[in-house]
């Protein structure tokens, strides 16, 4: 009786230490930088026409020069995207950037640590969207 008792002890604990290594496997999935993304690596400074801003709050718009979408293009290379994500209502400051190129309007949002991109959510490397935030905002001050 003793023997049956240990072997399914045994074959119990041998069960759960599979569950969590399945679980800690999707875990490490999740986070795995294979699944990251850098949608505006591809993005050349030359190509953009015109970048609009507008921060809310404080409910400011601006128009970029020539320089200062050079510099917000090089911000935007580094953005990382995870995952895609529900919308959700977030509180915060709304950065909204309308971009157009050569070939296509882009509207961008960042409430960080989200990014969205032409209506699409992602989880965003803070960071980076944080950056963002600092340079946008000392232009508008």
């Amino acid at each position: 009786m003793k023997k049956i008792i240990t072997l399914c002890m045994l074959i119990t604990c041998l069960l759960l230490s599979a569950c969590q290594g399945n679980n800690n496997e999707k875990s490490k999935q999740s986070q795995n930088p294979i699944n990251q993304s850098y949608p505006f690596a591809k993005m050349e400074e030359k190509s953009v026409r015109d970048v609009t801003v507008s921060l809310v709050p404080p409910n400011r718009e601006l128009k970029l020069n020539e320089n200062q979408i050079e510099h917000l293009v090089q911000l935007l290379k580094k953005i990382k995207t995870y995952e895609k994500v529900p919308s959700e209502k977030l509180s915060g400051q709304m950065i909204n950037c309308y971009i157009k190129t050569n070939k296509e309007k882009i509207k961008v949002q960042i409430i960080n640590p989200k990014i969205i991109i032409n209506g699409n959510w992602y989880n965003a490397s803070y960071n980076e969207c944080e950056e963002i935030n600092k340079y946008l905002n000392g232009l508008i001050s």
